[in-house]
């Protein structure tokens, strides 16, 4: 266990949830760490502390990822609000990511998650520690340290949302490993599932990575290759691309309605060797220079502002470099 007083106060927390009917509620779009957690909170509230309603809500629109896995596990999920007592909040890195339920979202409210959150939200019961590699990992411990059996079912779902969100274990630490080794003997058969969900890569994501690549452009920021490029769709998909082409940091954006929408990516070992956490120190400080918001993880993160998108874009290489200790020099062709 990374944190047992971190786990036994949020256990306290749902022990003391008002309320017979609980909205679980997770970021736009879901994805499979949401999923696996939130089906397996749903159980424990359920089974364990006797609420008597438990809604699964992913707001606004359902990933195709994330409606194939809730599909397979049985799931139902809400895309519009319902009244509810009381809410959990579930790998929610930003109140931005709460899309249309931002406002129908009242407290009391618990927020689970393993993400640098931006904003502290004083009315929240706020329980965020990112030792955790993904939330499902927050939700075993949860279910081990309350006496909670875990099904074959519930570890299957945990170790694919844990699988998934430390990029199929290759930044998985050795309490990661730990874990799926105590989810395998919980009776885990992950491969029907993964080979469900990992579908081959659509003609329109593969025409963006090239576009990606395409529109690139490449800075050295003293040992480090840093890649900028715009892209309408795909951002995030387009970032890992041009990690894969070689660069040790991607910063995709675009336009995206009346803001500017950035993707940042960095390669495993840049946050090692350099302690840069793109969410903590790019993402925050520029959410306060721009009108905003913006969270993620120290290798990926998402900023939302409003302004011009080559200013944000410039802003985006500046703070990078500001952290890296080494201006950007444009590598010309």
């Amino acid at each position: 266990m990374r944190d047992r007083f971190f786990i036994d106060s949020i256990i306290r927390e749902l022990e003391e949830l008002p309320g017979e009917r609980v909205g679980i509620v997770t970021h736009v779009g879901g994805d499979a760490d949401a999923i696996s957690s939130c089906m397996v909170l749903r159980n424990i509230l359920t089974n364990r502390y006797n609420k008597r309603e438990v809604y699964i809500m992913v707001p606004d629109q359902v990933s195709e990822l994330s409606s194939n896995l809730a599909r397979i596990l049985g799931i139902d999920i809400q895309t519009e609000h319902i009244d509810v007592d009381s809410y959990v909040a579930v790998d929610l890195g930003s109140l931005a990511q709460l899309g249309s339920l931002r406002r129908q979202v009242h407290p009391p409210v618990i927020l689970i998650d393993h993400h640098e959150f931006i904003e502290k939200i004083s009315e929240w019961h706020n329980f965020v520690s990112t030792s955790y590699q993904s939330t499902a990992e927050i939700v075993l411990e949860i279910a081990l340290s309350s006496g909670y059996k875990l099904s074959p079912e519930e570890a299957t779902a945990l170790f694919v949302g844990i699988y998934l969100d430390t990029v199929r274990l290759s930044i998985a630490d050795s309490e990661t490993l730990r874990k799926m080794g105590i989810l395998g003997e919980l009776g885990a058969t992950p491969s029907s599932i993964l080979n469900s969900l990992e579908a081959p890569m659509d003609d329109s994501e593969r025409i963006a990575r090239l576009k990606a690549a395409k529109r690139s452009e490449i800075y050295r920021c003293g040992e480090l290759i840093v890649a900028t490029s715009r892209l309408g769709a795909y951002r995030p998909s387009g970032a890992k691309a041009l990690l894969g082409l070689g660069a040790h940091i991607a910063v995709v954006g675009d336009v995206d309605g009346e803001v500017v929408d950035v993707t940042l990516r960095q390669s495993p070992e840049v946050s090692e060797k350099y302690s840069l956490n793109l969410a903590r120190d790019v993402v925050s400080p520029l959410t306060s220079v721009f009108q905003g918001e913006g969270g993620g993880h120290a290798s990926v993160a998402r900023l939302r502002v409003r302004g011009d998108f080559t200013e944000v874009m410039s802003r985006c290489l500046k703070q990078i470099s500001y952290c890296l200790g080494a201006m950007p020099v444009k590598v010309e062709d």
